[in-house]
């Protein structure tokens, strides 16, 4: 899955102008209008993904739990497009743009800026973009106009980018992302970009 996203600003304090509240007491790495990201965790048979409107009246359901015999997904919904969505890994990634009482306020459909809410649920877990980006196994990127660097500086020597090379993330420093693949006798790092002014740069691979 290849993920892309918009504007990297640095998130203040008070309400987003919707009546959400914004996260108090730490400020996080904002891409676009998200501050964080909202994964899945311990998801049970019995647990299900709601969202609702701004009225409280439900917009759209589903569990990762279905029958799939048929070779289909049980709850389809064309204006579902969010961050991340795998029914198959249990696979959920919520880009959160406001904090709320009991939840949060999502972006459902990335293309189109669709918004709604969800409540807090023993399955969710919120992450930073930092914690969201570690989280992932494998990364990828555009080595034409993001080079992978030896030291986390655009003035540094580059190193070759190796396109059957599985590239892990190791630690982020400000907009610099440090990854690790195998060489020929050892493993090698180098760093590169994850976000510039125009957001996300790096892609999520699957394993």
């Amino acid at each position: 899955m290849r993920v892309l996203s918009g504007v990297v600003l640095a998130i203040g304090l008070g309400t987003s102008g919707t009546g959400d509240q914004m996260p108090q007491a730490q400020d996080h790495t904002r891409i676009g209008a998200a501050f964080g990201v909202l994964v899945v965790e311990r998801f049970e048979r019995t647990d299900t993904v709601r969202f609702y409107n701004a009225d409280g009246s439900q917009w759209y359901k589903f569990t990762f739990y279905y029958d799939d015999r048929d070779g289909k997904f049980d709850y389809p919904n064309p204006d579902f497009e969010p961050l991340e969505f795998d029914v198959d890994e249990f696979g959920l990634g919520l880009e959160v743009v406001g904090e709320r009482p009991n939840g949060y306020t999502v972006i459902v459909n990335r293309k189109k800026g669709l918004r709604k809410r969800v409540r807090q649920q023993h399955f969710f877990k919120f992450l930073t973009w930092e914690q969201y980006v570690l989280g992932n196994h494998l990364i990828d990127f555009t080595p034409s106009t993001n080079p992978l660097h030896i030291e986390p500086r655009a003035d540094s020597d580059t190193l070759r980018y190796q396109e059957d090379q599985r590239y892990e993330p190791v630690k982020i420093q400000g907009p610099w992302l440090q990854i690790k693949w195998q060489g020929a006798n050892s493993t090698e790092y180098g760093w590169i970009q994850w976000r510039d002014a125009t957001g996300l740069i790096i892609y999520f691979l699957k394993d």
